[in-house]
């Protein structure tokens, strides 16, 4: 986790709840921004690309915390997102 930065551009859905279950389930999910509460409720930005693939995108954004993903074949055709 990379507080207080947001991958920009990126963005394939906003969405107000928790992001490591959408992030698992959303298919173009490779990263995700989450935004400081704002009257209770967090910000969920899932992103289709992360820092590894586009560094210069990944920018101070105060408050926000940027978390990356990491999909790992195992044991024959099973795959697990792990995130980092």
């Amino acid at each position: 986790m990379i507080k207080t930065l947001s991958l920009n551009i990126h963005l394939v859905e906003n969405i107000p709840s928790r992001c490591n279950n959408y992030c698992t389930m959303e298919s173009k999910c490779v990263s995700f921004n989450i935004s400081p509460p704002i009257k209770d409720v967090v910000l969920c930005q899932l992103n289709d690309a992360d820092h590894i693939q586009h560094p210069k995108d990944l920018q101070a954004q105060e408050g926000f915390m940027y978390r990356g993903t990491e999909v790992r074949k195992s044991h024959g055709s099973l795959y697990f997102c792990f995130i980092y």
